[in-house]
């Protein structure tokens, strides 16, 4: 395979996932904006309130999955461009047995600890419960 002809898959390949990238970033704007409003609009400022203390949490949990993604990414294009297919098929059940691992144990720690980690990211008095009740949903979600 000659040089231009490798560059060119390449350069596909990051066209393609930088706009699956780009749409999926616009859509959680997106539903943040939307969760704010009906929030804010519905439920009222304590709510909004409370609710916010979840980004924080979220943001956590989304660096995490970016993280192992972008991993499991590098890991199969690796075996894949080198034409081991059977060892592509390997590391993607490797990496995704791991994400789902990492995944229930992270909805565990939020679920267990809501109301210690609404405390930590800032909820005082009356925002604590409620705190608590978003990021416990979170954790469950």
């Amino acid at each position: 395979m000659t040089y231009a002809k490798r560059t060119d898959i390449v350069s596909n390949v990051f066209k393609n996932m930088f706009a699956v990238q780009i749409m999926t970033m616009l859509t959680g704007i997106a539903g943040s904006v939307v969760d704010g409003m009906v929030t804010g609009k519905y439920l009222g400022e304590n709510a909004l309130a409370a609710f916010a203390y979840t980004a924080t949490v979220s943001l956590a949990v989304a660096i995490v999955g970016g993280i192992m993604s972008t991993g499991t990414s590098v890991v199969c294009g690796n075996s894949l461009g080198e034409g081991r297919l059977e060892s592509t098929r390997h590391s993607f059940y490797a990496c995704f047995s791991a994400a789902l691992s990492v995944s229930f144990v992270l909805a565990l720690i939020i679920i267990l600890f809501d109301t210690p980690i609404a405390e930590l990211m800032g909820a005082r008095e009356g925002l604590v419960s409620l705190a608590a009740d978003y990021i416990r949903g979170y954790g469950i979600a």
